[in-house]
């Protein structure tokens, strides 16, 4: 039913590491369950050893019956509170996953489409991420550090969603994503003014704004969804390990 191979879990004798006991709350009759609780917290090497012993000289079960209401109850309520973390961090996990994903495609599309167009003097040119380019591919000026920040934005969700078994890891990152991408937005801004005062110089000159320029605004709201989502998830499985 647990789906941890062990014969006995009420064995007075267990040994558990140092890090199993920190990550695991026991109170009550949860001692008995243990096991169950270190597999929920994501620890997979639970077993035990054979140890030969005589046999009971009775039969009888020695604990009251009220200890074994109380085991019964413990382990109802264990029952119901890991299907409902489970059901809660499949959803939640699938929505974050969702948002996170969404910010990142933003973010590649602002990185690898043009930015702003501008036109002087007969020629085309376009701003993208890495750089101010004419019309066959020739760079005019570097844009490195808008360049690297977006490519920081397009990494960090995307190694964010591996990390859902560490929600406040995944929360500081999110926030860290989302400062990125405000600074990205702001150095985008930046570049692209100083394109427009380039070509504002000559008598004949057009320049036209792309919708990738807005991008990291909108992937800044479903990181901010992304985040909201993973604390909510870890406030509502704090609530159900703690006592009423």
């Amino acid at each position: 039913m647990s789906g941890i191979g062990l014969h006995d879990f009420n064995c007075g004798l267990k040994a558990y590491r140092r890090k199993v006991v920190k990550a695991i709350e026991v109170y009550g009759e949860m001692h008995r369950y243990i096991p169950i609780l270190a597999k929920q917290a994501g620890f997979g090497r639970i077993g035990e050893k054979v140890v030969c012993r005589p046999s009971r000289a009775s039969t009888v079960n020695p604990r009251s019956s009220a200890s074994s209401a109380r085991s019964r109850a413990t382990w109802t309520s264990l029952r119901f509170r890991f299907s409902r973390v489970s059901a809660v961090r499949r959803c939640t996990f699938s929505i974050q996953t969702l948002y996170l994903l969404l910010a990142a495609g933003l973010v590649a599309c602002a990185a690898f489409l043009p930015l702003a167009s501008f036109a002087s003097g007969g020629e085309e040119f376009r701003l993208y991420a890495f750089g101010l380019r004419t019309a066959d591919g020739e760079t005019v000026q570097s844009t490195l550090y808008m360049g690297i920040l977006l490519a920081l934005a397009l990494v960090l969700p995307l190694t964010t969603i591996f990390l859902f078994k560490r929600r406040m890891l995944q929360f500081r990152l999110g926030v860290v994503e989302m400062i990125l991408l405000l600074g990205a937005q702001i150095v985008m801004g930046i570049y692209y003014f100083l394109s427009y005062r380039l070509f504002s110089s000559f008598e004949f000159h057009a320049q036209s704004v792309k919708l990738p320029l807005v991008l990291p605004l909108i992937a800044m709201i479903f990181t901010y969804l992304a985040v909201r989502a993973i604390f909510r998830d870890e406030l509502m499985i704090r609530s159900m390990d703690r006592i009423r």
